[in-house]
């Protein structure tokens, strides 16, 4: 009987191992017939409407601006004019233009660091006299500027103009989101920074992050007009990273790969570009932490590009939060890098 037994238990686990090999089977076979029938590309863009932040909540001034494509498509973005900070007396604003401020105002207009004082009630806000430059900040794939603006208002209070714009699909932009509509957009923002007479045409650069990295790569590889380019959390290729994703799944690496290229097309990947930005410097900041774009993509980019170009390889911060949260103080790293460009053109 205890032969039976164990005998009966042998035969009831293999059929359960199995039904789960079959499951996963199941699994990748849908995977792979998604793929082929519409693709992973559509993956890439999570586009929303919703509003989370306005300038006004960080104590910014903006412009609300509409600019066309190439292909007529209407875009929507936000002009945030360089702002310093002047001390405000008990009897109303003083007339001294020192500036008081600049290490920015927190990525949350809610927070305040422990001791510090209530910005909005001992400064206030007023336009700097002269801006440091023009960056154009390429957005990551999900919502929309309202949500991004925290990832870049740091910089209006460092002396620079900031331009964020919408994808097409995200925002109030019209369309929907593609990686060759993507560039096209890329494009008319720096159109449209150009076309301004309060922009300086040699302190225009780009600052991308995750998916707006890789769109920053190629239209800055495209427009010598973009003077050095900072790219934050991004990737080296469209089917690199979807199959560093897929290998979670499938736990082989060569599933992963073949199933990334039959599902993700090719056309406009970042390696295909980055080598086409030099002479200009370059700027690709990694978090060792980030499990969306992973710092080996990071580096693979870093690695394919051409002097002068810096890495900095973060131990810490989740992906998008190294820059916000000034880890390794980041921050003050970009604004060095950005000031050092412009002197060079000077």
């Amino acid at each position: 009987m205890l032969a039976a037994d164990a005998v009966g238990k042998k035969l009831t686990r293999r059929r359960r191992l199995g039904g789960v090999r079959w499951a996963v089977r199941g699994v990748l076979v849908l995977v792979i017939v998604g793929a082929f029938l519409v693709g992973f590309d559509g993956m890439f863009y999570y586009p929303s409407r919703t509003v989370h932040y306005r300038p006004a909540d960080f104590g910014l001034r903006h412009e609300d601006v509409t600019f066309v494509a190439s292909d007529g498509v209407r875009l929507h973005g936000w002009f945030l004019p360089a702002t310093r900070l002047v001390p405000v007396s008990r009897r109303g604003a003083s007339d001294d233009p020192t500036v008081v401020g600049g290490r920015g105002r927190s990525a949350d207009p809610t927070d305040k660091a422990d001791g510090a004082t209530d910005n909005a009630a001992a400064t206030a806000a007023a336009p700097a006299p002269q801006a440091r430059g023009t960056v154009i900040h390429f957005h990551g794939n999900a919502a929309n500027i309202t949500n991004h603006i925290v990832l870049s208002q740091w910089l209006v209070w460092e002396g620079f103009n900031v331009f964020l714009f919408d994808y097409r699909g995200y925002g109030r932009s019209e369309g929907r989101p593609t990686r060759e509509g993507t560039i096209r957009d890329g494009h008319a923002a720096l159109d449209y920074v150009l076309s301004r007479p309060d922009v300086d045409r040699a302190r225009v650069f780009a600052f991308g992050q995750s998916l707006g990295g890789a769109v920053a790569t190629v239209v800055a590889a495209e427009r010598p007009e973009i003077r050095a380019v900072v790219l934050d959390s991004t990737y080296s290729s469209h089917r690199r990273i979807a199959a560093l994703h897929l290998q979670k799944l499938v736990l082989l690496r060569w599933p992963a790969e073949w199933i990334a290229r039959a599902g993700v097309s090719g056309g406009y990947e970042p390696l295909d570009y980055i080598g086409r930005i030099a002479p200009r410097p370059l700027l690709v900041i990694a978090s060792a932490r980030d499990e969306i774009c992973f710092a080996q993509l990071g580096r693979e980019l870093f690695e394919a590009a051409s002097e002068p170009k810096e890495f900095v390889l973060l131990e810490d911060g989740a992906h998008l939060e190294s820059v916000a949260d000034n880890v390794g103080n980041t921050q003050r790293r970009i604004v060095r890098f950005f000031e050092q460009a412009a002197a060079s053109r000077d």
